[in-house]
């Protein structure tokens, strides 16, 4: 506009022009993204439409004051408790978003978790701590290229915490939190469950792999096949990508009623299976028709490694973050520039190398009880 309209009519017609071109604009991002399966075009599409309603907003200086000056300017008085509510609700209009299209990820944490790539904030509580191992092995793994729930899963473009913390029952993969988060690492690292191979980064899965390997009286590999140690048994139902079940496939295919804990995860489920396998899979007594005798079908056959080798939670825990490492590099469809070099094994007898970055507390998952 060269000069201010003259009357309220003209300044409501002038008003209406921003929102609804906008409108349209967001409109066109959106049908584009949905047609193109183009992620940043569907951001464009909400940031177009967010700022638009904003701008409804019906007090000065927005158009939405604009429009409704030509009824009568009280009807601004609405428009303070609207905005004022909004900042409450949302103290900050802006959405910070962390877009990977390698990865297809689209991340939205840093909106709370402000302070994870700041040093300065090591001391500080949640959600404003910097990531652990920020010094260490985080230098190699910058969000901008990684963002986060390509290892702690989760809920990535939610912005409300009981959303995506905690346990939420309508998420494909569930957050990973302490231990457990170490089983996303061979998604990038395939080499990591090679023989002599160390990944002191990832201390649980190491100790979970010497376990099965050396430690367990009875190697896994005895009733279930794991392609990632080149075991091929047919007993038992095979593990090399249970890592990368969803939730739900992982539900419909076990049985959860003889759980102690109310939370039906993947996770929880393998850390009570291996406390008390028999327990959780105790299977049904038939009849058996040409004998007559009764007889269990579909028990598990699983020792239980936890009662024999006096495992602690912590440990199990670590077990369990070992299974749930097994993927399947096929569903993961990570790219091959996100593959780092594989490692050299590490002779026998000589020292593993030391983990980077100090050490941090105990992981959470391992305080969690069934």
């Amino acid at each position: 506009l060269k000069q201010m309209p003259h009357d309220a009519e003209t300044e409501a017609y002038v008003g209406l022009g921003g929102p609804l071109l906008g409108t349209v604009g967001a409109l066109v991002c959106y049908f584009m993204a949905r047609n193109f399966d183009e992620p940043w075009l569907l951001a464009v599409a909400y940031a177009g439409f967010f700022l638009n309603l904003f701008n409804l907003i019906p007090i000065s200086p927005f158009d939405g004051g604009r429009i409704t000056a030509v009824l009568s300017p009280r009807i601004w008085l609405l428009g303070v408790p609207v905005l004022g509510a909004l900042f409450v609700y949302r103290p900050s209009p802006m959405l910070v978003q962390t877009w990977i299209p390698d990865l297809n990820r689209t991340d939205r944490c840093t909106n709370c978790h402000m302070g994870i790539a700041n040093p300065a904030f090591a001391d500080q509580p949640q959600p404003f701590k910097t990531h652990p191992f920020f010094d260490g092995y985080m230098k190699s793994h910058q969000f901008e290229k990684f963002g986060c729930t390509v290892c702690h899963d989760g809920d990535g473009p939610s912005t409300v915490v009981e959303k995506t913390h905690g346990i939420v029952h309508h998420l494909d993969r569930q957050l990973a939190t302490g231990v457990m988060v170490q089983s996303a690492c061979e998604r990038c690292h395939a080499d990591m469950h090679e023989p002599g191979v160390e990944y002191p980064e990832a201390p649980a899965i190491m100790w979970g792999k010497q376990f099965v390997t050396q430690t367990a009286f009875m190697k896994c590999g005895a009733c279930h096949a794991v392609k990632q140690y080149g075991w091929t048994a047919v007993m038992a139902p095979e593990l090399s990508g249970i890592g990368s079940r969803t939730e739900l496939s992982f539900y419909l295919v076990h049985a959860f009623q003889h759980m102690e804990s109310k939370i039906h995860t993947k996770a929880q489920w393998e850390f009570e299976h291996f406390k008390d396998p028999q327990k959780i899979t105790p299977g049904t007594k038939q009849i058996n028709k040409d004998t007559g005798q009764e007889e269990w079908i579909g028990r598990t056959i699983m020792p239980n490694y936890v009662a024999i080798h006096k495992l602690t939670d912590e440990q199990t825990w670590m077990l369990t973050a070992w299974v749930m490492s097994l993927r399947d590099p096929k569903v993961e469809n990570i790219p091959m520039a996100y593959s780092p070099p594989r490692r050299k094994p590490v002779l026998a007898g000589s020292e593993p190398p030391k983990p980077a970055g100090k050490a941090g507390p105990a992981p959470a998952a391992a305080k969690r009880k069934a």
